[in-house]
């Protein structure tokens, strides 16, 4: 189980990292199309991952 949420993060943060300036994405909308239903939860495995929060992914 471990490590299916672990792809699934990794693809969320490749998704964030591909989107461009102009792109309409939200960390919220990337992380529900691979499963991840709650938010909190979801900042929380993410920020422990990759010590960032998924928005700062997003926006670097």
């Amino acid at each position: 189980m471990a490590h299916l949420r672990r792809l699934r993060l990794d693809a969320v943060r490749q998704q964030l990292r591909a989107a461009g300036p102009g792109d309409s994405i939200t960390v919220t909308a990337v992380a529900y199309n691979w499963g991840f239903t709650h938010p909190g939860r979801f900042a929380v495995a993410y920020k422990r991952i990759y010590g960032e929060h998924p928005s700062r992914t997003l926006h670097t």
